[in-house]
């Protein structure tokens, strides 16, 4: 299993675009397994395993216990957990670590195999709701996946150097606006298992030891409370980065900030494709423009950017109203140069 940090080397590499290299299906199981491995374990019931053990002779069987994935499904619900809600797991350790995130309502449910079923109700009424493509929609042609390679691969490379001019870069961590614990260029910290993986080091220089990467994170959080604005609701903590930064903060190699962009966008544009097949949008076959609004959106907002949240720029993009796309791109979490950037680029179809 390649490095994270090898991920868009591999992605770049003849072996993953050129289906007739012979390494081809071996690389793209690898940067597959990559981005899948947070949520699809070996051990993992399928409907059927779970049926197999449940059919019976007859006989009395001995209770079988698994772990069913119960996500919050509110209207805040992240694609992560929207993503896990309703799996089983047969063992404890192929669960996910809990919380997920800050103000994560994920649980896991302890049931006997006979109480799980084939279907969990959340999960079929998403799918119930999955909109029918339009007829126009259909039409569109099928892109093989070779082709959604190399615009995938294009379109990262356009966007990387938006996004750092967008979100800035910031080698000690802080505080977003939203209370998040940030890092380099707008790269949202979950917990502080994902600090300590960092590779942080202290203004003299010299590497940063794990001990010491946790008292950072905790000096974070202490200074975060006294950031705290509660009555100003678009932004509770409205403190700049510099806020955090003193002569003990740590910081994030160069080379880290441009490793842990690169992954980001990569995941970005994997959580923004599924969101929009699930509205019914084949996201390949979108305009380019569109694309580079719709992933500098997924990865300023994350899991709070949905068809929910923003259910009148979903509407018109799945409709190809792009002058309508456009003008519902504004976010008042941002600044207005980036506003401009996203109305004005969706606008470049119809100009």
């Amino acid at each position: 299993m390649p490095e994270p940090k090898e991920i868009m080397e591999l992605m770049s590499s003849p072996a993953y675009l050129d289906g007739t290299h012979p390494q081809h299906k071996k690389v793209q199981k690898q940067v597959q397994k990559h981005f899948d491995d947070k949520y699809k374990h070996h051990d993992v019931m399928t409907p059927d395993e779970i049926e197999d053990l449940n059919r019976g002779d007859g006989q009395p069987e001995p209770k079988q216990t698994v772990y069913v994935w119960r996500s919050g499904q509110g209207d805040n619900t992240c694609e992560d957990c929207a993503t896990l809600d309703g799996k089983v797991f047969k063992d404890k350790k192929d669960i996910p670590k809990l919380p997920v995130h800050p103000n994560c309502k994920c649980t896991v449910e302890e049931v006997d195999t006979g109480e799980v079923d084939r279907k969990p109700a959340s999960q079929q009424e998403r799918k119930d709701k999955i909109p029918t493509p339009t007829p126009e929609q259909k039409e569109q042609p099928t892109l093989t996946p070779e082709q959604v390679k190399v615009k995938d691969k294009a379109l990262l490379a356009d966007m990387l150097p938006i996004l750092e001019r967008h979100e800035g870069t910031v080698a000690h961590g802080y505080a977003c606006t939203r209370g998040y614990i940030t890092i380099g260029r707008g790269i949202r910290i979950r917990n502080k298992a994902n600090f300590l993986e960092l590779d942080l080091y202290k203004k003299d220089g010299t590497p940063a030891s794990p001990a010491e990467i946790a008292a950072e994170y905790e000096r974070l959080l202490k200074r975060k409370d006294k950031a705290a604005t509660p009555d100003n609701e678009a932004r509770p903590f409205n403190r700049p980065a510099r806020f955090y930064d003193d002569e003990n903060a740590l910081l994030l190699r160069p080379e880290e900030i441009e490793r842990t962009e690169k992954d980001a966008t990569v995941m970005h544009l994997a959580s923004a494709k599924r969101k929009f097949e699930r509205h019914g949008v084949d996201f390949n076959n979108l305009p380019k423009q569109v694309k580079k609004v719709i992933l500098d959106m997924d990865y300023n907002m994350g899991g709070n950017f949905t068809a929910k949240s923003w259910p009148n720029f979903f509407a018109a993009v799945k409709d190809g109203r792009w002058e309508d796309a456009a003008n519902n791109t504004r976010s008042s979490q941002i600044s207005e140069d980036r506003n401009d950037w996203r109305r004005n680029t969706i606008l470049e179809i119809v100009r």
